[in-house]
């Protein structure tokens, strides 16, 4: 078994604690809640665009290794 299999199978472990936090607070967080949501919404979505642009950079950077090594 991989070990990207494990953190597959044990990722709804890791949210649990999470979770149950945000309810017991929620009270507390109900205050600020649009900012939360708001911070949370564009911290995800620039994680999402860097992960991204880092990746596109990557593959290119191993297709062109590639293409060099073809031409020989």
């Amino acid at each position: 078994e991989s070990s990207g299999n494990w953190l597959l199978e044990t990722m709804p472990l890791m949210f649990v604690p999470i979770s149950v936090g945000l309810m017991e607070s929620f009270h507390e967080l109900s205050a600020i809640l649009v900012p939360f949501v708001t911070i949370s919404i564009i911290s995800t979505l620039t994680v999402m665009a860097v992960t991204g642009i880092i990746a596109e950079l990557i593959i290119k950077r191993k297709n062109k290794g590639e293409k060099e090594g073809e031409e020989e």
